[in-house]
C-alpha cells in the first residue's frame, strides 16, 4: 500500500551496485535519464518519495570501482585524508561545492537541481490529488508520457531518441503556466523566472493551456520533460 512505500530512484547502497536490484538502478552517472527518473517518482503519488544527494566517486554508471571510498574532503577526492568538504563555504544560499557534471572531489547535490527541486513542491501541490488524463504518446506502451493530477498539476516526460510535437489533454483550468522543469515559479508574484535570477522567463516557453484543458502542439525534446 501507498503509505507504506518508501520510492527512490536510487540510494548510496544500489548506486553502487549492492542490494536487490541493484544492476537495474538509475543514477547521477546517468545524467538526463536520472533526472527524467526523479520527476516521475516525484510526480506520480505512489509512496512516499526521497531524492538522493551524492558526491562524486565514479564517472561510469557500469563500473563500480572504489565503491568504498567516503565523501570528497578538504584535502581532495572521496578517500584523502581530512575533514569532509563543505557543501557550502559561505552562509549564502548557493553552495561552493557543488557540480551538476562528474568532478572529482565535488558533491553532486542532485537535490538542488532546477527539476528535481521544483518537483517536490509539485508534489505538495498535487497531494491527495487522483491520477487524469494518463497519455501514452505514439501507442502502447510509450516511453512518451503525460499525466494530471486532478486540476493542480499535469506533467509530460519524453523518454525516447527523438522530439515530439504533441497536443495534451489535461484537467487544468485555462491559463499561462510556468514550466517548473526548467524555470522558477514565484508564488507571491506569480512570475516565471529564470532559476537563481528575477528575469522573466521566454515568453515562447510559457506553457498555454485552453478553454478544453488542451496544450495544442507542444513541443517536448527527445530526453526531456515539462510540469506545471
Amino acid at each position: 500500500p501507498s503509505r507504506f512505500a518508501q520510492v527512490f530512484t536510487d540510494n548510496h547502497d544500489n548506486q553502487r551496485g549492492h542490494g536487490v536490484g541493484a544492476g537495474c538502478v538509475v543514477d547521477h552517472r546517468d545524467g538526463q535519464e536520472h533526472v527524467l527518473a526523479n520527476i516521475f517518482a516525484l510526480a506520480y503519488p505512489y509512496g512516499h518519495p526521497s531524492v538522493m544527494s551524492s558526491y562524486y566517486w565514479q564517472p561510469s554508471s557500469t563500473d563500480n570501482t572504489g565503491d568504498s571510498m567516503g565523501p570528497p574532503t578538504v584535502n581532495g577526492g572521496p578517500g584523502s585524508d581530512g575533514a569532509t568538504l563543505p557543501v557550502y563555504v559561505d552562509a549564502d544560499a548557493i553552495p561552493d561545492n557543488c557540480t551538476s557534471t562528474y568532478t572529482w572531489g565535488k558533491w553532486a547535490c542532485e537535490h538542488r537541481r532546477t527539476a528535481t527541486a521544483n518537483m517536490v513542491r509539485f508534489r505538495w501541490v498535487t497531494a491527495g490529488e487522483a491520477v487524469t488524463n494518463w497519455q501514452n504518446i505514439g501507442g502502447t506502451p510509450s516511453d512518451h508520457i503525460a499525466f494530471g493530477l486532478g486540476a493542480k498539476g499535469f506533467v509530460a516526460i519524453n523518454r525516447t531518441g527523438s522530439g515530439a510535437t504533441t497536443t495534451y489533454q489535461t484537467g487544468m483550468p485555462q491559463g499561462v503556466y510556468c514550466d517548473i522543469i526548467k524555470y522558477d515559479f514565484i508564488p507571491a508574484s506569480g512570475k516565471c523566472v529564470i532559476p537563481g535570477t528575477t528575469t522573466d522567463a521566454p515568453i515562447g516557453d510559457l506553457i498555454v493551456v485552453n478553454g478544453d484543458g488542451q496544450i495544442v502542439n507542444q513541443s517536448l525534446a527527445m530526453m526531456d520533460a515539462f510540469a506545471i
